[in-house]
């Protein structure tokens, strides 16, 4: 086809007659074919044309002009971008003209009922009458009315090809343009859906909930058992009946019973406005919760909803397509296509979010889907999807050319530090003072800008990526010191994320206090402060403990020369006595007796004494220093004496070893000198983060309440008892005359030096 300023648009390879009767009436200004074969044609007065099949003499021609919205009849330059769109320049501005996805029919009034024919016409039953649409030998839209019917409620195609309906007069069937009333009783008062098993059987649903079946032969239908008020049914290919409850829940009804499924077996959906069986066999549920599928395995529905990625939780239509996809009509958003294995992926991963394509108004769709009836969607014998929708009906073919668009680039289109702009390249060097960080990003489409989705992860913050949907902005607050990448992702509809992403080099810088070099330094200063703290300490200790260790060498030697010789003395003087002549026997044996006593202090004394001098119980073990410490109590005494050690007494510190060194002593001697004891037993068990000790004897006891009201002079147990507090501990002496004594001690384990 040669286009030429005067005469117009000349086919080549046609005689002059041809020419004549074929050639277009115009003046041409360019030629271009597109990717689809189609030539477009930019006239100095007509408009834009596209001639669909240019090498056929009688090829359509199609025409856009200021009447279809173009801005000017004269177009002067036609170009095809990388996404298919056609940008014609004319002489008021720039045109886009964007290929539909899908094809809307519209001045049907309000469709509320849906039915496919054998031959791939559409059946739509609206406010304004039944319309018959297109077919599948001429694969076209053309509408034509066929009876002026009053609310039609629904309508279903049998196996035989034949249309049925319902009205506000009941069942009838459509057959040669007339409408023929199916004279049966029985059946629900306007029925609300009509299905149709493999038998042949008519289901009917009425809007009071009953649910009726009629085998087309008898007068009278039958009533089928629902447990609750049905909305709608259908028969699936194993003749199982499926109702969808105005409770939200689903009922199947079958020879082997009927169930009712709802939120405790994964339905979460108040309202379910569409069932679908798919070509697998599995039953699929549209309601007001998201899409849900039942698994069979587990007699149980699995469910998909906003949460994952739809973009409306309302889901109003559902049909499968010849490649097993679902396109879900979602209330207020348009259409989705979505393949199965997005479903099976975000069943079991609650987090996924799921891929599909999108379709609304702007690509075609004649408002958004709505649900005035379960019929709202079906698929014809060609392949071809319609759809119910606000303004009509939408009708999509999944099988059209969807050419790929060319790879988009996601960029960095502005940085932002606490409100001041930065330019984007290659790396930014941010202060240290930056409370927040905002990055504007951006994805070029020439088609539909809006449907563009990203995602970013920043790179030394997290390895994660964060889909942020249609959102164009990543903001970040605190980040600490240090070097980052943010990295950007773009797709456009269900695409791929593109390998090729957008990054960007960030270092934040640091604080003087923040730098590694002013951390060592301070970790050494801190350092050298403790050393010197400690330094001084174990120095003050050391003075402490050569202070008290010469006070007591001081009172060692005080009581050697002065008490511990005293008492010697005394003792000789007594043994002077007690053998010189003079006295008689029991004189004698009171002096002996006497004597004995106080030999007994000088031992006692003598024992003080090494304990002051040379404290090694302290450092030895100290079953061995318990052992040393209680024998020597009983010493001289003919005592027998029972000793047992229970637990790791090594955990044990100074403090506790010597107080309970003291305590036993003290209970051990009191036994002996003061109870006459001939047994003791002593037990030692550390437990868990307590030490207890226990001194029993078979002594001749006490009265103890004579100690607690202090009426006699017992500071041996106000002593034990003051060692066991001091520890955090306490001690109880359990005692009656005649009966021995118990003294039992509990302190805790850890002890602050």
């Amino acid at each position: 086809l040669v286009t030429h300023p005067e005469q117009g648009f000349v086919p080549l390879g046609l005689d002059t007659a041809a020419r004549r009767t074929s050639r277009p009436s115009g003046r041409g200004a360019v030629l271009m074919r597109d990717r689809r074969g189609h030539l477009w044609v930019g006239t100095l007065g007509q408009g834009l044309w596209r001639v669909t099949d240019p090498g056929r003499p009688d090829a359509e021609v199609e025409r856009a002009t200021v009447l279809t919205g173009l801005l000017s009849d004269g177009v002067f330059s036609v170009f095809e971008d990388s996404e298919g769109n056609i940008w014609a320049g004319t002489t008021e501005g720039l045109n886009r003209l964007t290929p539909h996805t899908a094809t809307p029919i519209t001045g049907l009034g309000v469709v509320s009922s849906l039915a496919l024919g054998p031959d791939g016409a559409a059946w739509a039953g609206s406010t304004d009458g039944l319309f018959r649409i297109g077919s599948a030998a001429t694969g076209g839209t053309d509408v034509r009315e066929v009876l002026r019917l009053d609310r039609v409620s629904t309508m279903q195609m049998d196996r035989q090809g034949a249309l049925w309906l319902a009205d506000h007069h009941g069942l009838a069937r459509v057959s040669g343009g007339r409408v023929m009333r199916v004279p049966v009783s029985g059946i629900p008062a306007r029925v609300r859906s009509i299905a149709f098993d493999t038998n042949g059987h008519v289901w009917l649903t009425g809007a009071d909930g009953t649910v009726a079946t009629w085998d087309g032969r008898t007068p009278h239908a039958a009533a089928v058992s629902v447990p609750s008020l049905a909305a709608f049914a259908i028969v699936d290919a194993s003749g199982t009946l499926w109702a969808a409850l105005r409770s939200g829940g689903v009922a199947r009804v079958g020879p082997s019973g009927t169930r009712v499924y709802g939120p405790a077996h994964g339905l979460p959906h108040s309202t379910v406005n569409s069932l679908v069986q798919d070509h697998h066999g599995r039953l699929w549920v549209a309601g007001d919760r998201g899409l849900s599928r039942f698994h069979a395995e587990t007699d149980r529905f699995q469910t998909v909803d906003e949460g994952q990625g739809l973009l409306h939780r309302r889901v109003v239509a559902l049909v499968e397509d010849d490649q097993g996809r679902l396109w879900l009509g979602l209330s207020e958003y348009g259409l989705i296509r979505m393949a199965p294995e997005e479903f099976d992926r975000a069943v079991h991963d609650r987090t996924y979010q799921v891929r599909y394509e999108h379709h609304d108004t702007t690509g075609g769709v004649a408002g958004v889907p709505i649900a005035l009836n379960s019929r709202n969607a079906a698929r014809g014998p060609d392949g071809r999807l319609w759809f119910v929708t606000g303004r009509g009906l939408t009708v999509v073919d999944p099988r059209a050319d969807r050419t790929a668009t060319a790879p988009t680039r996601a960029r960095v289109a502005a940085v932002f530090a606490d409100e001041r702009e930065l330019e984007p390249l290659g790396g930014l060097a941010l202060q240290a003072d930056v409370a927040m960080l905002r990055i504007d990003y951006t994805a070029l489409s020439l088609t539909f800008p809006e449907r563009m989705r990203f995602r970013y992860r920043l790179e030394g913050f997290s390895d994660d990526w964060v889909d942020t949907g249609t959102r164009r902005q990543a903001i970040f607050t605190n980040l600490r010191p240090g070097e980052y990448r943010f990295h950007l992702q773009a797709r456009a509809n269900d695409g791929d994320w593109r390998d090729a992403d957008a990054s960007l080099g960030l270092l934040v810088e640091s604080h003087l206090y923040q730098t590694l070099p002013f951390r060592i330094g301070v970790l050494a200063l801190v350092g050298l402060v403790g050393w010197a703290v400690w330094s001084s300490r174990v120095r003050t200790v050391r003075r402490e403990l050569a202070l008290i260790f010469s006070e007591r060498m001081r009172l060692a030697r005080d009581l050697h020369d002065t008490l511990l010789q005293s008492l010697v003395g005394v003792s000789l003087q007594l043994h002077a006595v007690a053998t010189g002549p003079g006295l008689g026997p029991d004189e004698r044996t009171h002096l002996t007796r006497i004597r004995r006593s106080v030999d007994g202090y000088i031992r006692e004394v003598r024992a003080s004494i090494r304990d002051l001098r040379s404290p090694a119980h302290v450092a030895e073990d100290l079953s061995h220093a318990l052992e040393r410490t209680v024998h020597h109590a009983v010493a001289g005494a003919g005592a027998r004496v029972e000793l047992e050690v229970v637990g790791d007494t090594a955990t044990l510190g100074a403090r506790v070893r010597t107080h309970l060194l003291r305590i036993s002593h003290e209970a051990v001697s009191n036994a002996v000198r003061h109870g006459g004891a001939s047994y003791v037993a002593v037990r030692l068990a550390v437990a868990g983060e307590a030490v207890h000790l226990q001194v029993s004897d078979d002594g001749c006891g006490f009265d103890a309440g004579l100690v607690r009201t202090g009426d006699t002079e017992h500071f041996g147990i106000s002593g034990m008892r003051e060692r066991a507090e001091d520890l955090g501990g306490h001690l109880t002496v359990a005692t009656r005359p005649g009966m021995g004594t118990l003294v039992d001690a509990v302190v805790p384990v850890r002890v602050p030096a």
